[in-house]
This record gives structure tokens, sequence and C-alpha cells, in this order.
């Protein structure tokens, strides 16, 4: 995963909620992508190995699946979406993300093994960051 282009973008709609962070992210997705992979700042503890096994399925199923990272059973994030999705996820308002989007098309998700606890861990608050054990990438002060 070294060497990859890594572009941040602020969210100056932060207050609309959560869709208004995502369709921020979708602006910068460049027209020719087959895929993009929704990582959630909160959630700091993902590993790149992670990242690594959802591009790896998104390629065996001919990128035409929500490819989902899964842990003791349980859906976790990031999760890497095929670019045909971007309208639909554009079309959420408030303070959701996309799972809604999971759930209407579960029969179309491709899960993911994986042994990484960072899919079910985020930081909601500063004191939150004191609290969690220490994961593989833990926030800078």
């Amino acid at each position: 995963m070294e060497g990859l282009a890594v572009r941040l973008v602020e969210n100056q709609n932060a207050k609309q909620g959560l869709s208004s962070s995502l369709r921020r992210g979708l602006d910068e997705v460049p027209d020719q992508a087959r895929g993009l992979v929704v990582l959630l700042g909160d959630m700091p503890w993902i590993s790149p190995n992670t990242v690594g096994a959802l591009v790896s399925a998104f390629d065996q199923v001919g990128g035409q699946s929500p490819c989902v990272p899964v842990r003791g059973g349980r859906w976790g994030n990031p999760v890497l979406w095929p670019a045909a999705f971007v309208p639909e996820m554009r079309a959420l308002e408030g303070d959701r993300g996309a799972r809604p989007l999971l759930d209407l098309h579960a029969d179309r998700v491709c899960e993911v093994p994986v042994d990484d606890e960072g899919i079910h861990r985020d930081v909601d608050t500063p004191a939150d960051v004191v609290t969690l054990p220490p994961g593989p990438f833990p926030p800078t002060a």
C-alpha cells in the first residue's frame, strides 16, 4: 500500500451530518475510479492489511460488489464500494453514512474475513484515545 497518493480534504459542511462528509469525499473520487474505500476518521486503528484484503477481494469479484471486513461474525469498516454505488451514496442525507446501502444490497455484499479488531474500534472523544489499548497506528498528539 506504500506509495499511494493520499489527499486530505476538509468538509466545510460537517454540521449537516455524516452524509455531508461522505459527499465531500465523493467529490474527490476520480471519474475513472473502479471503486473507493471509505475509511472513517474516527477509526485510526484499521490495519493496512485489512485494506489490502478488501482490494484483493474486490478484484476477485470483478469490482461489482461492496467488500466489507468481517470479524467475529460482525461487519466492520472500512468498506470498499464499487464506483457504481456513488450516485446512491450521494443521495444519502442527514447524520448517517452508507450502512443503509449495505443493508439494501446485502445480497451483493462480499464479506472479507479479517483478524483486525480495528474494524470495530472507534474514537468518539479525546478521552477514548487514552482508554483504548494502543493499536498499530495511534493518533498523534
